[in-house]
């Protein structure tokens, strides 16, 4: 998506067939999946017009933040560019790895990842490059990892993050702005993508959008989408994986409905991916990780980085559930509501709004 919306500004061929444009805007609204839009269309009205005749994408697996956003701004499959999700453990160094959040001088995220962002080729393109975001995120090692080059508009509220993207857009020169709103994802977490909170949020989202594209001009162009969809879980959804005997754990990452299963004992695992197949019947897919990559659910190659990083076996909900190991699960983790990581529609599935000359 950043990487059509960035090539547009330069009139060039770009995958997603968008026009020129002499300023571009990339909204990114975190846990905004197109069954979440449409739950109750009343609440985003002006979303739900544009989307009746637009198309939607697929997010990148597993679909969750860390992942999806990765490939948004540097424009590479996961399996190139590793972040292969949210949370991993590294054997090499024996510790578990936050891909989203802990990044730091030890995990350090231009080592890990030394391509340039679509920021920095927009820039190198004659293009001035912008995110707009909330101000925690500026000096955050995920926003080094992949939006280098950028240069950051911190604003705090979603009003105000629009109205910081409208001043920018104003100055002379070509220019490509991301902006990113998190707010839908943190409600969905903490309360359900169905719940007064989350729809209070969308229907914020949906005026202050429906203001910013009245107030754009004919230079502009803008596209909005989604990291991955939301799917709640409610406690009765919970699964606990200590629960099944199975072989020794060494640890648990991923997320709770992408479940990365490391093992101390890798002779084991076909033992655990049969207790696990059993213990779990209709509810969820048990992978080997080689399964995945050679059906290229990481793209058509991956680095052997990003492999040494991959769990021995994924556990991928199927229905509305999640797993978790309380030997590894933070007691917060339990109290989530909104899920996502796995691979139903419900999560894969992202709008891909257009206004302007993309319209």
């Amino acid at each position: 998506m950043f990487k059509s919306a960035s090539l547009a500004t330069q009139g060039l061929t770009n995958p997603l067939a968008l026009a020129k444009t002499a300023k571009a805007v990339v909204i990114l609204v975190d846990g905004l999946g197109v069954d979440n839009l449409r739950f109750k269309p009343g609440h985003a009205p002006f979303l739900n017009r544009r989307a009746s005749d637009s198309k939607s994408i697929d997010a990148v697996f597993p679909s969750t933040t860390a992942s999806s956003i990765t490939s948004l701004l540097t424009g590479l499959p996961v399996g190139e560019h590793g972040v292969v999700g949210y949370s991993v453990f590294d054997r090499a160094i024996g510790a578990s790895l936050n891909m989203l959040t802990g990044w730091n001088a030890s995990f350090e995220p231009t080592t890990y990842q030394p391509a340039d962002s679509l920021a920095q080729m927009s820039i190198d393109l004659g293009v001035s490059a912008y995110s707009v975001g909330p101000a925690e995120y500026e000096n955050s090692g995920f926003t080094q990892l992949n939006n280098r080059g950028s240069k950051y508009v911190p604003a705090r509220s979603i009003a105000e993050r629009f109205e910081a993207a409208l001043v920018v857009l104003k100055r002379p020169e070509p220019a490509i702005v991301y902006l990113y709103i998190p707010e839908l994802d943190q409600a969905a977490h903490a309360y359900g993508s169905e719940s007064p909170q989350w729809l209070g949020k969308l229907e914020e989202l949906d005026q202050e959008t429906r203001i910013f594209i009245g107030s754009i001009d004919s230079k502009t162009s803008v596209v909005l989408t989604a990291d991955h969809g939301i799917v709640n879980v409610y406690p009765e959804g919970q699964i606990f994986l200590d629960e099944i005997e199975a072989p020794e754990i060494l640890h648990v990452g991923g997320d709770p409905r992408a479940t990365f299963i490391y093992l101390k004992d890798f002779l084991a695992r076909a033992e655990l991916i049969g207790a696990y197949q059993h213990a779990l019947g209709g509810h969820a897919y048990v992978c080997p990780q080689e399964e995945l990559i050679d059906k290229g659910w990481f793209g058509a190659s991956v680095s052997d980085r990003a492999r040494s990083l991959m769990p021995d076996v994924f556990v991928l909900a199927k229905t509305k559930c999640a797993f978790y190991h309380r030997n590894f699960a933070k007691p917060q983790s339990l109290k989530m509501i909104g899920q996502h990581g796995s691979v139903s529609p419900a999560e894969l599935k992202v709008p891909m709004l257009t206004w302007g000359n993309w319209a």
